[in-house]
C-alpha cells in the first residue's frame, strides 16, 4: 500500500500500534545535501506493509508517534543511517529497536552482513537489487521502485521465514509457531510440512525425563553460532525445539 495522504497515514499508524513489533526501512538521498533527505519509509506489520511518502505528506506526526512508541519494537537492518535520517526528518529517535544485522553477528554471520545476504543465507531467497541506487526523490515513483520497497518491507513475501510466531508465554518462555503461508520455500523450493511447532525452555535437571516421557521429542542446545548441536549431552540454556528437517512433535 502506497501512503501519500495524512488520513491514510494516521489510520495505518493506529493499526500498527496494536502490534508488538513492526519492521522499518528507509530510502534517502545524501549525495547533494548536507543532511540526508528522507524520500520513503517502508513499514510492515504482521498483516500489511506500506510505503510512506514523506515528500507528499505535510504532517508526519503519526509516524513519529509510532516510532517513539515504547510498546512497539521497531525492527531494522543496519539501522545507524536509518536512525540518523529519521531523527533529522521526524525529530524522534525510534525506540526500542531490534537490529537484525547485529543479531546475525551474534549468530555467527559476518559483522556487517547485508539484508539481501542474510535473507539468502537463512531462506535461500535472492531479493531484487535493481532499484537499490535509484533516485528516490523523483516523483512519481515507478512501479519498479514500489515493488523494490515492497520486497524490503515484506509485502506478499516471506514475513518470518518458514514459520510465524503466533503465541509467546513469558512465564513459561514457551513459543508457538505455525507455517507461514507466504514462505516461498528455500533455494530448492522445499517448504515445511509440520503445521505447528512449540518451543519450550527446559532445565538441566528435567530435560532427560521429559524426553523419555514424550513431553517433547527433540532436544537442542542454543549456541552463539548459526549451527545448533543436535542431541547434545551439555544441556545448558537448552530449548526443546521442533523442525521440519528433524524428528519433531507437531504439538
Amino acid at each position: 500500500m502506497y501512503i501519500s495522504t495524512e488520513a491514510d497515514l494516521a489510520a495505518f499508524c493506529d493499526r500498527a500500534a496494536a502490534f508488538d513489533a513492526v519492521a522499518v526501512d528507509t530510502e534517502f538521498l545524501r549525495e547533494r545535501t548536507y543532511h540526508p533527505r528522507l524520500c520513503l519509509v517502508q513499514v510492515a506489520t504482521p498483516e500489511e506493509s506500506v510505503a510512506i511518502d514523506p515528500i507528499a505528506l505535510g504532517d508526519l506526526a503519526p509516524l513519529a508517534d509510532l516510532l517513539a512508541n515504547e510498546r512497539v519494537i521497531k525492527v531494522f537492518h543496519a539501522c545507524p543511517q536509518d536512525m540518523e535520517v529519521l531523527l533529522q526528518s521526524l525529530g524522534v529517535l525510534p525506540a526500542p529497536i531490534f537490529d537484525t544485522q547485529v543479531a546475525a553477528a551474534f549468530l555467527g554471520e559476518r559483522l556487517q552482513t547485508s539484508y539481501n545476504g542474510l535473507v539468502h543465507a537463512f531462506l535461500g531467497i535472492s531479493l531484487p537489487k535493481s532499484e537499490s541506487l535509484t533516485d528516490w526523490s523523483r516523483r512519481p515513483l515507478t512501479e519498479k521502485q514500489l515493488e523494490y520497497a515492497r520486497f524490503n518491507a515484506g509485502e506478499d513475501r516471506v514475513s518470518a521465514g518458514p514459520y510465524n510466531l503466533v503465541a509467546f508465554d513469558k512465564g513459561s518462555l514457551q513459543a508457538t509457531l505455525t507455517i507461514n503461508p507466504n514462505y516461498a520455500g528455500n533455494f530448492e523450493g522445499q517448504k515445511p510440512s509440520i503445521e505447528k511447532i512449540v518451543v519450550t525452555k527446559t532445565e538441566d535437571a528435567t530435560w532427560a525425563d521429559a524426553l523419555k516421557t514424550g513431553a517433547f521429542n527433540f532436544y537442542d542446545t542454543v549456541t552463539a553460532t548459526r549451527s545448533i548441536r543436535r542431541w547434545t549431552s551439555s544441556p545448558r540454556a537448552a530449548l526443546t525445539t521442533c523442525s521440519s528437517t528433524v524428528p519433531a512433535t507437531a504439538c
